[in-house]
């Protein structure tokens, strides 16, 4: 008797499995539709029918098990298609970079941001001296996010993918992995990356530090260890950053080069600027007839808001105009003043729509450690705008250039920015302004780099 009513259980069991194995098949033609219509103004009323049909099921603890279990399986079988597809992609990568000796990994921010930044610029000139670039936004994640043709032959890759890295393994090509100090790669990771034959390049490009570094004990545990990792070639940003790695390496056999920030000159070159209508958002402000005073970048814990709301205090005769990106919500420090503008963040390809109606520009952070060790990308792309810059005095990396003032208190900012708004008049000063950022190019660092290597 007991033997058949559990012979009749397990039957029942495998019918039901069955049945819900059908209507989970049936799910899945829906999901796959409903994700076609996802930008289509008839997802939402599709979304609404299939949540009415899921709520149709019976209050049936055993069911939703089944269900949840069944569900799980299809889940899985979803994340294996998706990974065959990133190995198949993987594969294609692999087989486009063998026309090249050379690979390297850059490790950074994501590539799609407002304002192009030093990787960014550095993946693209990296092409051009015949390196195959994989640009790297998170080691972990495992998700292609894009594949593009860069220029000519030259490809840039965008891809989420640790399987690819450990692929190159294999390859008899030279393979570098280059890793900002402020990135939160952690020591394991890059150890792993090394084991599969890239050399690391650290680039030392901050000052390790709460407000900008992001978690401190990751990236301080991959300093600590750096002699474990054996870079080939260390960069720094900064003259204060390139002595502390020496001190820190010392009586090693480490490469360090001086690698700071630069310019795309093209981009900014206040002399081919053919811009002749003045952006909507500063049209008004452009109007008002006075001196305009520049500011693009983050509005960040670091910048000096509090000079910047006395001067314009004390200055109602000129503008100040900011263009960035909110950080932390730092910006909310800005004084409600009707001289003082935020336009919030602005593209990169926008920016010299802006600068070519700026009288002048300026770097005001506040003092202290993170000022010391900075090399600010704005700084050359002022340069190259033909814009006079006033700057804080803790910037040691913008001291030595021309019609580059350095202001020690505030009431030096103020009369710095006196005597920019005058040298903006004369073309000599301007092209004196540019052919000091055609020094500092990108070009030039790319080059530096691969020379080092």
């Amino acid at each position: 008797m007991s033997n058949k009513t559990s012979e009749k259980k397990k039957e029942y069991s495998k019918s039901e499995i069955e049945s819900i194995l059908r209507e989970n098949d049936w799910l899945k033609k829906e999901i796959k539709y409903l994700r076609k219509l996802t930008n289509s103004k008839r997802f939402k009323f599709a979304e609404k029918i299939a949540t009415g049909f899921n709520g149709i099921f019976p209050i049936n603890t055993k069911r939703r098990d089944i269900i949840d279990s069944v569900t799980g399986v299809s889940e899985k079988i979803r994340a294996r298609q998706i990974e065959r597809k990133i190995k198949n992609k993987s594969r294609q990568i692999l087989d486009i970079s063998k026309q090249y000796e050379k690979v390297i990994v850059l490790n950074s921010i994501p590539w799609d941001t407002k304002l192009k930044q030093r990787p960014h610029h550095l993946a693209d000139q990296l092409t051009k001296l015949g390196f195959f670039v994989i640009y790297l936004e998170d080691i972990a994640k495992g998700i292609v996010t894009n594949t593009s043709r860069f220029h000519h032959e030259v490809y840039l890759v965008t891809i989420n993918n640790k399987d690819l890295l450990q692929a190159f393994a294999e390859s008899n090509q030279k393979l570098y992995f280059l890793t900002p100090n402020n990135m939160p790669t952690s020591y394991k990771e890059l150890n792993e990356v090394r084991e599969y034959g890239f050399e690391i390049i650290y680039d030392f490009l901050d000052e390790f530090h709460e407000d900008i570094s992001g978690d401190l004990s990751i990236q301080l545990k991959v300093w600590d260890n750096l002699n474990k990792l054996s870079p080939a070639l260390c960069l720094a940003t900064a003259k204060k950053l390139y002595n502390q790695l020496d001190e820190h390496l010392a009586g090693k056999k480490h490469k360090i080069i001086m690698a700071s920030n630069a310019v795309n000159v093209e981009h900014f070159d206040y002399s081919h600027n053919n811009t002749q209508n003045c952006p909507l958002d500063l049209r008004k402000i452009y109007n008002s007839k006075k001196p305009i005073i520049g500011f693009y970048g983050a509005l960040a814990p670091w910048i000096d808001f509090d000079l910047i709301n006395e001067t314009a205090k004390e200055h109602p005769e000129w503008e100040f105009v900011l263009l960035g990106i909110d950080y932390n919500g730092a910006a909310s420090e800005l004084a409600n003043y009707k001289n003082i503008h935020n336009l919030g963040s602005k593209n990169y390809e926008d920016l010299p729509k802006y600068t070519k109606f700026f009288d002048c520009a300026i770097i005001p952070f506040k003092h202290g450690e993170i000022a010391t060790a900075t090399s600010p990308v704005k700084l050359f792309e002022y340069m190259a705008a033909g814009l006079p810059t006033v700057c804080t005095r803790d910037l040691n990396e913008c001291k030595g250039y021309e019609y580059v003032y350095m202001a020690k208190n505030n009431n030096e900012f103020a009369e710095c920015l006196k005597q920019a708004i005058k040298d903006v008049k004369s073309k000599k000063i301007r092209d004196k302004l540019l052919e000091q950022a055609k020094e500092q190019t990108w070009e030039k660092r790319a080059k530096a780099i691969s020379e080092a290597l």
